[in-house]
């Protein structure tokens, strides 16, 4: 497929510029949403700088089809990074907060994820009613999200979050 294609790709370019012998080198290189980073463009990030600031959520890792991986943040804590767990919230009410963080350690392993959820604070100190969180199996699924889009039309409350398509 790749021989009979015309042109290049987004990844042929990640690719050929990796290549390079001789690639742009700055003093600063910043990246944003690490989470959703492929490992490709996180090589050339880490490739093309001296100092290196990166902001990511290991949480909000939703772009798993675009190649966006959690292994990244080990790429880049290779670099002995400064590291800085931002707890002060300005999005989201203190009840939001407070499930996110129980449901999270609920399902995490990890000590050091479990730590970087303490803390979690909202800037307005808003406490906002309590999220209506479904849980529901993969047969489950579309019947229950169907039914709740009904009960909630036309209310402005309504958001589906999912890892995959399926």
């Amino acid at each position: 497929k790749e021989k009979a294609k015309k042109g290049i790709d987004y990844a042929d370019l990640l690719i050929n510029f990796l290549a390079l012998k001789n690639k742009p080198e700055f003093k600063f290189v910043l990246v944003d949403e690490l989470q959703d980073v492929n490992e490709l463009e996180a090589k050339i990030a880490l490739s093309s700088g001296e100092t290196f600031f990166a902001v990511g959520d290991k949480k909000q890792a939703i772009f798993g089809f675009h190649g966006g991986s959690i292994g990244n943040f080990k790429l880049f804590e290779e670099k002995k990074p400064l590291k800085q767990n931002l707890t002060l919230n300005r999005r989201s009410t203190q009840q939001i907060l407070d499930f996110s963080a129980t449901y999270f350690k609920s399902k995490t392993i990890d000590e050091e994820s479990i730590k970087e959820l303490d803390g979690l604070k909202s800037f307005y100190g808003s406490q906002g009613s309590k999220p209506k969180i479904i849980e529901a199996s993969r047969e489950e699924k579309t019947g229950k999200i169907i039914s709740l889009i009904n009960e909630l039309k036309g209310t402005g409350q309504i958001a589906v979050i999912m890892r995959t398509n399926s």
